[in-house]
């Protein structure tokens, strides 16, 4: 991997950088990401909270696209991280004239939806227009335009929002949409659509600690007996019935044959189907979309994507029974095979997190050995705003758990709780270990008022919590940290004042987890492997729950390690530098000084 060189030079002919002032430590990420862009390197950036990612990396990226009359694409995980994009545009805008288009999932932009199905893919006529006139398209690009203010003066007009969006598109400088307009199954290429090549472009994914995440869930195909009988059903495919009435015969034989999370071979659905039906499982996925209209090839998605992977990644893949849901499983475990041709083709790549961490194994995962850089910026708050405690009386271990475990992980938080001025927010490995350990905070009285994540709370219903913690000052929020509630929320204004995690969160044994470690032991060795795939996502996980409480410069807040493991060398010096973890012999007093020093 390439390294960039300490010295700088460069004749900057833009400063689009929206801030009069650039801060200590974001000036040197502004700086490699300017070279970077410059030269055609891809940039791995593990950047914490509060280095402006969103404004260094814009900023830098549209200085060279603009020149190079090149686009710039801003990815994201989530609808919701759209908006610092856009807001960055913004001022970028009154510096210098920019064209941006915002643009999400169609579905989620169509103003015709009903019961969660678009018209215009059903063959029903629609009231918005597909045919965009050229003045939409210059008042979408005149100023840059949140999703929703594009949508709203769509309704205004009368044209679909998708339509107009993708029309804007091909007159833009910057185009923020979804990991999914790239790293999609089968999908046409953004740039396909809208004439952009991907030789002259660069794209920023944000939150890239879920690349590799998604690329493997875009590449997942389940094959269920609801989806083969829907195709049996289907009055469209009823040329196809007897080679689906195979497949069907095939898949109950696979199932009959194999345990929970047994590997299956690609030829016990493929032999059957080419001795009878003279096709594999991709011969017929690819005629059966031959034979659909588009409004019918939504309802059989799942059904042609699953037999398209098939054998479509080799051992790049691994295809296993799953009993609990009676189906088939194909799963991709090599993301590379997806992003690498991305990352050779296209000008630069910045994949920035604030758990990016360590960006070399992100880059290893990825496929990218050519032109690239990996860098690790420090936090650029102060570090004495922050008292990270190791207590390793307890674990989460899974063969330590006990009801003394339970009884005595609930009484530490209960002890750290009455000496915590402010909210305490605790992030449990499970839902299963959070009930174990909040029936036994109960009895012992708490004096705050507790609040409880549950399985499938709506948006509407996690932000009245986050509301009566900006209210009280004094809740203590149960949370599991895979939930919503350790990425993705910004708790403003340090509502939070100590975040404890309750147990080490690795990822529990898994087929799928096996397999990639498996495979990825033979490239880097199984020391690295067990870090990459055991170690780091944890510590990924714990970063990204710790960044909760401190959101700017002024925020203090104590970090609550409860488990032996955070005690353990290896795993201590698998942490960023920034992330000491203390021991203490009284971690409660520990806890009382530091809000003490506050008050004084």
């Amino acid at each position: 991997m390439e390294i960039l060189s300490g010295a700088y030079t460069r004749d900057l002919q833009r400063d689009l950088f929206p801030f009069n002032k650039v801060r200590k430590g974001q000036d040197l990420f502004l700086e490699h990401a300017r070279e970077c862009t410059r030269h055609g390197i891809h940039l791995f950036a593990h950047a914490p909270t509060g280095l402006g990612k969103t404004a260094v990396s814009i900023a830098a990226a549209l200085e060279h696209t603009l020149q190079s009359e090149g686009t710039l694409f801003f990815l994201t995980a989530r609808q919701s991280q759209h908006a610092a994009a856009i807001e960055t545009a913004k001022m970028i805008h009154d510096r210098e004239e920019i064209r941006v288009v915002d643009v999400i999932a169609q579905e989620d932009m169509c103003l015709a939806k009903r019961e969660k199905r678009l018209q215009c893919k059903n063959n029903d006529a629609c009231f918005f227009s597909k045919e965009i006139p050229k003045e939409i398209v210059d008042r979408i690009l005149t100023r840059p335009l949140h999703v929703q203010e594009l949508i709203r003066l769509c309704l205004k007009e009368g044209v679909c929002p998708y339509f107009a969006a993708t029309h804007a598109m091909a007159g833009s400088n910057l185009v923020v949409c979804d990991y999914n307009h790239f790293f999609a199954f089968n999908s046409r290429p953004i740039l396909d659509k809208i004439g952009k090549k991907i030789s002259e472009s660069v794209i920023i994914i944000d939150e890239g600690h879920n690349l590799p995440r998604r690329i493997v869930e875009n590449h997942t195909g389940m094959l269920t007996m609801h989806s083969i009988q829907r195709a049996l059903n289907s009055k469209s495919l009823r040329k196809f019935r007897e080679d689906i009435d195979i497949l069907r015969i095939a898949f109950l034989k696979v199932l009959s044959a194999h345990s929970d999370k047994e590997r299956v071979n690609t030829k016990e659905l493929d032999d059957m189907l080419i001795t009878n039906a003279c096709t594999d499982t991709e011969g017929l996925a690819r005629e059966i979309s031959e034979e659909l209209e588009p409004y019918e090839l939504l309802k059989h998605q799942n059904l042609i994507d699953f037999l398209s992977m098939w054998h479509r990644f080799g051992n790049s893949s691994i295809r296993y029974v799953d009993r609990s849901s009676k189906s088939i499983i194909v799963r991709l475990i090599d993301p590379s095979l997806i992003s690498r041709p991305i990352f050779d083709s296209a000008h630069c790549v910045i994949v920035m997190s604030g758990t990016l961490y360590p960006p070399d194994m992100f880059a290893d995962l990825l496929g990218v050995e050519k032109r690239c850089a990996c860098r690790r910026y420090p936090s650029p708050f102060p570090t004495n705003n922050r008292l990270i405690l190791s207590i390793p009386q307890v674990s989460s271990k899974y063969i330590m758990r006990s009801q003394t475990t339970y009884s005595a992980m609930a009484k530490i938080i209960m002890d750290i709780s009455d000496v915590v001025q402010g909210n305490v927010l605790c992030f449990f490995t499970s839902y299963d270990f959070l009930n174990e350990v909040r029936s036994r905070i109960g009895p012992m009285k708490a004096r705050r008022h507790i609040l409880i994540e549950r399985k499938g709370y709506t948006k509407s219903q996690k932000e009245a919590m986050i509301i009566e913690l900006k209210r009280s000052r004094h809740c203590l929020l149960l949370a599991t940290i895979g939930g919503s509630f350790s990425e993705g929320v910004d708790f403003k204004d340090n509502i939070i004042s100590c975040v404890i995690i309750a147990g080490f969160p690795m990822n529990p044994p898994s087929i799928e987890n096996d397999a990639i470690k498996q495979r990825f032991e033979k490239k880097i060795g199984k020391r690295r492997a067990e870090l990459y795939f055991d170690i780091y996502p944890a510590i990924s996980k714990v970063l990204q729950a710790a960044g909760r409480a401190i959101r700017s410069e002024n925020d203090r807040a104590v970090i609550a390690l409860l488990d032996q493991r955070y005690s353990d060398h290896n795993i201590k010096s698998a942490f960023p530098n920034d992330f000491q973890i203390m021991n203490s012999q009284d971690p409660i007093k520990a806890i009382h000084d530091f809000f003490r020093v506050e008050e004084c």
